[in-house]
Formats: structure tokens, sequence, C-alpha cells
């Protein structure tokens, strides 16, 4: 529970809109405790419903390669190839929003976004 006046910030993956089926099934596979990556929107809709109010909203992205990326599963085992087989399933224009670079064969790396919210009750 936060008191009153107290700070909350939250910082979390996102991924632009369109995309976000694909990330959540490729980390559904490479972490089996992930549930839901949520947009900047999203978040913010969660908080202003519980009375926040929010100060801040920046996201952040940066290039990352697919095997930094995965770590730290090991790379040549199924999950590998499970996520490499849903790649292969990505619309070109979700692969352009995420700058991969690669083929549809190979995936080098992608753009990684973060949300990073600052909010006051």
């Amino acid at each position: 529970m936060l008191c009153e006046g107290g700070r909350l910030g939250i910082a979390d993956m996102t991924f632009p809109k369109g995309t976000e089926a694909f990330f959540n099934e490729i980390e559904r596979v490479r972490d089996s405790s992930h549930v839901k990556a949520l947009t900047a929107d999203e978040w913010m809709e969660i908080l202003k419903a519980e009375g926040f109010a929010i100060s801040k909203v920046e996201t952040i992205s940066y290039y990352t390669t697919f095997e930094q990326w995965l770590y730290p599963v090991p790379t040549g085992g199924d999950e590998e190839s499970r996520i490499r087989d849903e790649r292969k399933a990505l619309d070109p224009t979700a692969w352009e929003m995420l700058a991969a670079r690669g083929d549809r064969q190979h995936l080098d790396g992608f753009t990684r976004y973060h949300v990073i919210i600052i909010a006051a009750k």
C-alpha cells in the first residue's frame, strides 16, 4: 500500500502496438513465468483507475542481439527453436517496427522497448 503523497516508479518491458502478440508469445517460450507485457497506455489506464497522478512517462529503446535477449536460455535448445519458428511468422510491418536485423531464416537482433512511469497517489 502506498501512503498518501507517495510516489510509484514502474520500469517494465513493453512493445510497439502491433507487435504485442508476437512478443508476449516468444517471452512465454523464453520465460514460463511471463504472463503479459503491457503497453504504456495500458499501464496509464490502470494507474489512473487506481487514483494515481502520472508525472512522467518515457519509453526507451535499444538494440539487442538475439543471443543477448535469449539469455539465460541456452542456445541450440528447444526454446530457441520454438522462438525462431514464431519469428518466421512475424509480419513484415512488425519486422520493420522492431528494426529487426537479419533475415526471415535467421534473426540477428531487434529493438527492445521499456516503459518508465512515475506516478503519485
